[in-house]
């Protein structure tokens, strides 16, 4: 169990967790609010997760090692990277072979990540991987280098939230909207609910490993920063509820 005495530790720890819970709400309410794709809900969006799942990460060390890896074994482990997808294969793996007192919920959580393919998380999160890596410069790559050819991030989300609504527009039902404009808004809004949805799901499952009892005292002191998450339940997940947002109910 974590028992650090290192108060330095304890402060840096805890600013990293509200940051990264800062940058995951923000972006989902920049999402919510932004009628376009934009490039700010994929900064932050994509910074947050990341931020999140080197947490864990780095607990997951000291929890075996009794101490934080230093700067050799954090590049050798390739844990700099932006790519959220092998952040998550790390996390996936501590989440499996370690030997952790999981209740139902924390099981739960981990077959939903296991799945990503079919509950369509993992497809966003290969959008995230490519904004944190080189994409967020996309447009500053293309004005000194014309021959690149990798796909603009805002466009590749912008096709991802597409295939939503065209899924929206097939079982939504419009006998509430008088003008096409409503329509365009209401599937708009399913699709984005549904985004949301799943990243709140997703940043509630890290929440809950990073609480979990395994992790010690240090656990506890996390519980409070990360409440906004680990006390959502699956009734809430479409919805924003953030004390802090203007214009979103909290509990």
């Amino acid at each position: 169990m974590i028992n650090s005495s290192n108060v330095d530790n304890e402060l840096e720890l805890a600013e990293e967790a509200y940051l990264a819970v800062y940058l995951i709400e923000f972006g989902l309410f920049s999402l919510n609010r932004i009628e376009n794709a934009e490039h700010l809900p994929l900064m932050l969006l994509s910074n947050g997760i990341e931020r999140m799942l080197k947490l864990i990460i780095l607990l997951d060390f000291f929890k075996t090692k009794g101490r934080f890896p230093n700067d050799t074994e954090y590049h050798n482990k390739k844990w700099k990277t932006h790519d959220i997808c092998f952040l998550l294969t790390e996390f996936l793996t501590i989440g499996e072979c370690a030997q952790y007192n999981r209740n139902g919920e924390e099981t739960e959580d981990l077959s939903f990540l296991n799945f990503a393919k079919a509950n369509r998380l993992k497809e966003m999160l290969q959008i995230f991987s490519k904004y944190g890596d080189q994409g967020r410069y996309h447009n500053l790559n293309v004005l000194v280098n014309a021959s690149c050819t990798e796909q603009d991030p805002v466009e590749a989300f912008e096709g991802y939230r597409n295939n939503l609504i065209k899924e929206a527009c097939r079982t939504c039902n419009f006998n509430d909207c008088k003008t096409p404009e409503d329509k365009n808004s209401k599937v708009m809004s399913l699709a984005n609910q549904r985004i949301t949805g799943l990243l709140q799901r997703f940043t509630r499952a890290l929440c809950r490993l990073i609480t979990c009892k395994e992790f010690g005292e240090m656990a506890d002191k996390m519980r409070q920063l990360l409440a906004d998450f680990l006390e959502l339940k699956d009734s809430d997940l479409e919805e924003l509820r953030f004390p802090w947002l203007p214009g979103t109910r909290y509990r």
